[in-house]
């Protein structure tokens, strides 16, 4: 929700607010204790004003600071999107440093995507590098990001663990990507991974689905586990 003052409220906002909108819609930025308007028709407008003046002539008025942004802290290269730079401005520049080169450019967008999210934790935002043809960049149900294929590869193939799941009795639970085992999960509400009975990969035979279980993989074990039975 976003913030207001009127003018039952004169003590000045906190810092981390720069910028306020009257009820009129023009905007004022913070100059010291004083607002300044910005860009406002109104001749009358031209000189900063005091918090209280602004509240009692142009009040109420609402936050209107922009977001905070920075850059990604790495990209991929502009040419191959193999190479790893760290990138010191708000857009690519030769001025980036050159961290290192993967093996390819699905590997490298990875890297780039897992750092940039990492950084955001921040509370900053981030960019993260654009896909390579036929993937796309999906958030998976919990939240996890991850470098997929594009929808249309699996239009026709039936379920698909991340565009068309099937109807288990697991699809809403959260999924979680294994890398080392290149396997979907999904995270049962005790907190155990299950393999997700949608991956291509259990599906085709190149997954055993060992797994550390507690029976919830199992539609009639888990309802039992909820109901609390023995």
């Amino acid at each position: 929700m976003t913030q207001a003052w009127k003018l039952a409220m004169p003590d000045l906002p906190e810092p981390e607010v720069t910028t306020v909108r009257d009820r009129d819609g023009d905007l004022w930025t913070r100059d010291g204790d004083d607002w300044r308007p910005e860009g406002a028709a109104n001749p009358l407008h031209d000189t900063p004003r005091s918090w209280r003046t602004l509240l009692y002539e142009w009040g109420p008025v609402t936050d209107a600071t922009p977001a905070p942004q920075r850059p990604a802290r790495l990209r991929t290269g502009r040419t191959v999107g193999r190479t790893l730079y760290r990138q010191v401005g708000a857009n690519p520049s030769d001025d980036d440093q050159l961290i290192g080169v993967m093996d390819t450019p699905e590997l490298a967008a990875m890297v780039v995507a897992a750092v940039n999210k990492t950084d955001a934790r921040d509370g900053s935002t981030t960019d993260v590098s654009p896909a390579p043809a036929g993937k796309e960049w999906v958030e998976l149900t919990g939240g996890q990001s991850l470098l997929a294929h594009a929808p249309t590869l699996c239009a026709d193939a039936g379920a698909c663990t991340i565009h068309n799941p099937s109807d288990h009795h697991m699809r809403d639970w959260p999924q979680n990507w294994r890398d080392e085992r290149l396997l979907m999960e999904r995270i049962c509400p005790h907190g155990v991974g299950h393999p997700d009975p949608d991956d291509v990969r259990l599906q085709a035979g190149l997954d055993s689905g060992t797994h550390g279980c507690d029976g919830c993989c199992r539609p009639l074990v888990h309802s039992r586990n909820e109901q609390g039975a023995p």
